[in-house]
C-alpha cells in the first residue's frame, strides 16, 4: 500500500504548541460541560439510537455467550456479537429480566463492553425487525424484489398513525407508526431524516463482500475488522488495507484509522464498534469514502447514521428458540445463521439533510 501523504502545513508547530505546558504551572483546566455540550458530542449518537425504542416494552429472555441475546415483550429478538473488552461492572448490573428495553438498550453506553453487546443486542431487538422494516417503508423507500423480500417487509400486524408518545420533538416528524397488539400498542418514532433518505432494502444470504468486489477494482479500500471473506474477496482488486485491534499478519493497529481513513475511497466497518464506542470517530474520519456497516451488531438504523453511512449490511433473528439453543451451546456469529437472516439496506441522500443528522 502506497499513499500519498496529506500533510497540514506546519503540522508540526501546531502539535507543539498544543501540548506546550504553560509557564504558570500545571495545565489549563477544561471548563465544564454544559448540557447542549453534552448532547452534540459522540453519545448523541447513542442517545439517537436509544430514542427510537418506545417506552412500555420489557425485556423478557436474555443470553450472554460468544453471543448476545435479547428476547422483549413485543416478541422482537435481537443479537450483536460479545465483545469481552473494557472492564467489569458489578454483577448486580446484569439483573436485567422484566427491566424496560430502554433501559437496557442503554446499556450500550457502558464500557463494559459485554453489557454494552446486550445493549446493542436490546436496539437490535426492536431495530432488526419486520415491524420497523415496515416503518421505513415510506415514500422514498424502496424494496427490491426477490424470492424473500415480502419477508423483509411484512408486518405481523397493521401499522396506523398517530401522535408520538415520549419521542423526542427536536427529531421527529410529528407521527409515527404504532404496532397494535392485543391490549397494547407499540411505538416506532420516525425521524425526520427519512424525508431526506432514498432506502433500497435486499434480503439476500450472500455476504456482502461478495456483492460485485470488481467494483472497487483500482480503489483504496479499508476493512476495520478482520473480516477473512472481505479479504479474499477484495484483495484482487482493491488497494487494500485491513485495521484491527489485534493484529495479524498484515494488518495495521486499530491507531491507524486516524491516518488511513482519511484516504480511502470505501471502507467495510465491524458493527463491534458500536458497543466498542469507536463508531462516531470512525464515521468522522470516513467523510470522503463509501460507508459499509457489516455484521449482525449493526443496528438497523438509518434515520441516525445520517449521511454518514451509505450501505447497511446486516441481519435479524428469525427463529427465536433456535437462536437462543444455538447462543447457550456457545455458537459464534457465523453458526447462528441457522436462526438469521441476513439483509442490506442502500441508503442515498436526496435533498438537503438537517442539522441533527450531520
Amino acid at each position: 500500500m502506497k499513499w500519498p501523504r496529506r500533510r497540514t502545513e506546519n503540522a508540526k508547530n501546531t502539535c507543539v504548541s498544543s501540548f506546550h505546558r504553560p509557564s504558570s504551572g500545571g495545565l489549563p483546566k477544561r471548563p465544564a460541560l454544559t448540557h447542549s455540550d453534552r448532547s452534540t458530542g459522540p453519545w448523541q449518537f447513542y442517545d439517537n439510537l436509544i430514542d427510537l425504542l418506545p417506552d412500555g416494552v420489557t425485556v423478557t429472555r436474555v443470553l450472554l455467550g460468544r453471543v448476545a441475546l435479547v428476547e422483549n415483550s413485543a416478541g422482537g429478538v435481537g443479537t450483536a456479537s460479545n465483545d469481552r473488552g473494557g472492564r467489569r461492572e458489578r454483577a448486580a448490573s446484569r439483573n436485567i429480566i422484566g427491566k424496560p428495553l430502554r433501559d437496557i438498550a442503554s446499556l450500550v453506553k457502558s464500557w463494559d463492553f459485554e453489557l454494552a453487546s446486550l445493549g446493542v443486542a436490546a436496539l437490535n431487538s426492536w431495530l432488526n425487525t419486520p415491524e420497523h422494516f415496515a416503518a421505513l417503508a415510506g415514500p422514498a423507500s424502496s424494496q427490491v424484489a426477490g424470492p424473500a423480500s415480502s419477508q423483509v417487509t411484512e408486518s405481523h400486524s397493521p401499522l396506523t398513525c398517530q401522535a408520538p408518545g415520549n419521542s423526542s420533538p427536536d427529531l421527529t416528524t410529528g407521527h409515527s407508526f404504532t404496532r397494535k397488539m392485543p391490549g397494547n400498542s407499540l411505538t416506532f418514532p420516525v425521524y425526520r431524516e427519512l424525508s431526506h433518505l432514498s432506502i433500497t432494502m435486499r434480503q439476500t444470504d450472500a455476504n456482502i463482500f461478495d456483492t460485485h468486489p470488481e467494483a472497487f477494482a483500482g480503489k483504496k479500500v479499508a476493512l476495520v475488522g478482520h473480516f477473512a471473506q472481505g479479504i479474499k474477496a477484495l484483495s484482487p482488486y482493491a488497494d487494500l488495507v485491513v485495521i484491527e485491534r489485534d493484529p495479524r499478519g498484515s494488518d495495521l493497529p486499530d491507531s491507524a484509522c486516524e491516518y488511513v481513513l482519511p484516504e480511502v475511497d470505501a471502507v467495510f466497518i465491524t458493527g463491534m464498534t458500536v458497543a466498542n464506542k469507536t463508531l462516531p470517530r470512525l464515521l468522522d474520519l470516513a467523510t470522503n469514502a463509501q460507508v459499509y456497516l457489516v455484521g449482525p451488531s449493526v443496528p438497523c438504523a438509518p434515520e441516525v447514521f445520517g449521511r454518514k453511512v451509505q450501505h447497511i449490511a446486516t441481519s435479524r433473528v428469525t427463529d427465536a428458540d433456535l437462536a437462543f439453543q444455538l447462543g447457550s451451546i456457545g455458537a459464534r456469529t457465523p453458526e447462528m445463521r441457522p436462526a438469521t437472516s441476513r439483509f442490506c439496506l442502500d441508503i442515498e441522500f436526496v435533498g438537503v439533510v438537517p442539522e441533527v443528522c450531520r
